[in-house]
């Protein structure tokens, strides 16, 4: 990208309202940039990527982005993932159904799995982990092994000797 043939078509003005009515430093950047070219206050995409503490490679994509389709895309920027962050009511009630039996679940990436096997969905750990820990309150603790020498009644005596502060 060759910033001194490249043309910025809108005004100071307009990118400056632009800049004011940007909330997310994302879009913030995007405009910024534009804006730091059409006034000449930088002649390399490696000051103005330092400057914006991105990459020059980032600010060259960015700049591609405003040549071949315009502000309106670059002001567009695409998030979205096949994963379902949601989990469906149905699924919801099986997998407290599941939790409640004796055997249930010992580790969320094990209830991920079993979610993709039965159901034919992939969801994104945090989103299993957040619904069965904060939405359905439970914890998947497993006990640890005990010693097969351990006594259980000297641990009993040893729990009753303990003082409690």
């Amino acid at each position: 990208m060759n910033i001194k043939t490249l043309e910025i078509k809108e005004d100071t003005k307009y990118l400056e309202s632009i800049l004011r009515k940007q909330r997310e430093s994302r879009y913030y950047k995007r405009i910024q940039v534009l804006y730091l070219l059409k006034t000449k206050q930088f002649k390399s995409l490696y000051k103005i990527g330092k400057f914006l503490s991105v990459d020059r490679q980032t600010v060259s994509r960015w700049l591609n982005l405003y040549v071949n389709e315009g502000i309106e895309r670059l002001l567009m920027i695409k998030t979205h993932s096949n994963m379902k962050r949601v989990m469906p009511q149905n699924i919801f009630e099986e997998v407290k159904k599941k939790l409640n039996d004796t055997k249930g679940f010992s580790s969320y990436k094990e209830i991920q799995t079993w979610i993709d096997k039965e159901f034919g969905l992939k969801m994104i750990y945090k989103t299993v982990h957040k619904t069965v820990r904060y939405a359905m309150g439970a914890k998947l603790k497993v006990p640890r092994k005990s010693h097969i020498k351990k006594d259980p009644e000297a641990f009993e005596t040893y729990k009753k000797t303990l003082i409690h502060i």
